[in-house]
């Protein structure tokens, strides 16, 4: 699934099938079913308490059972502990951190995706025809599940003097002073660097990423790192070892320098 996020760059995004989404809801429906059967046990000892025990032991069976999925997915980036061990994630359809509504909506609607019983087939059915893989709850919710791709900065391999950074265009209206420092560089790192091969264009898009990224949440990583791998066939002299970003800053105090 192709996602044109608001700094105009294309984020290619994974759909999770059935088989790995089933998997992670069993592992998550495991936990449950372990922490509900530790509280009857809890509750069978206390039973001498009286009903408001067991009124209480029903609203904690309730948050298990419902607050569990949408509180993993709204403080851990769209996973549950079974999506984690999975390697999935909930996002919205505009590729953003999955919200408390949106994941509320998702997990309460799971009791018509449950049906008819043992087997879910009302959600393997919709996510099988729909077109993002979506279940009904998803439907509802805006909603898709992934697995995210997150692409290794490769520091070596044969240089590709005319790669492009297809999808980084930058929105109409930015105006970037490519001239302006962004972080403080010592030169002499950068002094043999040869990147007479970085366009002018690719110095704005990497301006413009490195001028947004603290406001690019869950997508700042994966952008780097798209960024660094493209960017590094066109750059001679870098060291192995450097971060992402850090290797975006001195590209770009290296273009400033130049005067390219």
């Amino acid at each position: 699934m192709s996602i044109v996020t608001p700094e105009g760059v294309v984020l290619e995004l994974t759909l999770a099938g059935v088989a790995s989404r089933y998997t992670a809801a069993l592992l998550d429906v495991l936990i449950q079913g372990a922490a509900i059967l530790g509280l009857l046990f809890a509750m069978g000892i206390l039973a001498g308490a009286g009903p408001l025990l067991i009124a209480f032991g029903i609203l904690l069976v309730f948050a298990i059972v419902f607050l569990y999925p949408t509180l993993f997915e709204v403080l851990d980036d769209g996973r549950s502990p079974g999506k984690r061990v999975m390697g999935l994630q909930v996002r919205t359809l505009a590729g953003g951190p999955v919200t408390l509504v949106a994941s509320a909506i998702r997990n309460f609607l799971r009791l018509i995706d449950i049906l008819p019983g043992f087997v879910p087939l009302v959600g393997i059915i919709t996510i099988l025809v729909s077109k993002r893989h979506q279940r009904l709850g998803d439907m509802a919710a805006g909603t898709v599940v992934v697995r995210p791709v997150k692409l290794p900065v490769r520091f070596s391999g044969p240089a590709a003097p005319g790669m492009a950074i297809p999808g980084m265009a930058i929105p109409a209206g930015i105006r970037i002073d490519i001239a302006a420092p962004l972080v403080p560089v010592d030169m002499a790192v950068i002094a043999h660097w040869d990147v007479s091969a970085v366009t002018g264009q690719d110095v704005v898009v990497l301006r413009h990423f490195l001028a947004r990224r603290h406001d690019l949440g869950a997508t700042r990583t994966t952008m780097a790192d798209d960024l660094a791998n493209r960017i590094w066939p066109k750059v001679t002299g870098a060291p192995q070892g450097l971060g992402p970003e850090r290797f975006l800053e001195l590209v770009v105090a290296a273009k400033t320098r130049r005067g390219d």
